[in-house]
């Protein structure tokens, strides 16, 4: 919302779109950068919110297993730069939240769907054009990615939202 917004993008947008029928492939691509971050940290009171942080802990220590002795040197926020690690693994925690989750809360309360039904659009269900999260980290992400994906400076929130028109006329 910090940008020009999906409300605005939409109605400025969509008369540009051609009718399935006549360019089945027509589809308006929006990129959400921060959408489903903004969504989860407004929602930081909720049990979802509390579960999952806890659950990101337990998902850093598997991909970036901590030195537990090392844990016990710190005494204050100086002595977090002798330790590298513990650092390195704090700044990924986002990496592996519900961002999915979150980008359903962001579409509800903004009713996007029911907006984007007002000009004659509707969300893919199947995407066309790009992968929906392509920056996200999933079970099936080796460590090679991973490691790739955290130094890109990506964060895993960036969505990827496809409309087309609605119907075949």
């Amino acid at each position: 919302m910090g940008y020009v917004g999906p409300q605005h993008c939409i109605r400025i947008f969509s008369p540009l779109l051609k009718q399935l029928s006549k360019n089945p492939k027509a589809a308006l691509l929006m990129l959400f950068l921060n959408a489903a971050a903004e969504t989860c940290y407004n929602n930081q009171a909720t049990a979802k919110w509390r579960s999952e942080s806890e659950n990101i802990v337990r998902i850093a220590n598997e991909r970036m297993p901590l030195d537990r002795t090392a844990l016990g040197q710190i005494m204050d926020k100086d002595s977090l730069s002798k330790l590298p690690d513990f650092v390195r693994q704090a700044s990924c925690h986002d990496m592996f939240r519900d961002w999915p989750h979150w980008f359903e809360v962001f579409i509800k309360d903004r009713e996007l769907v029911a907006f984007a039904h007002e000009y004659g659009l509707k969300i893919r269900s199947k995407h066309g054009i790009t992968e929906p999260w392509p920056c996200k980290v999933g079970r099936q992400t080796s460590k090679k990615e991973f490691d790739i994906l955290r130094a890109s400076g990506l964060t895993g929130y960036e969505q990827y939202v496809e409309f087309e028109r609605q119907g075949l006329s």
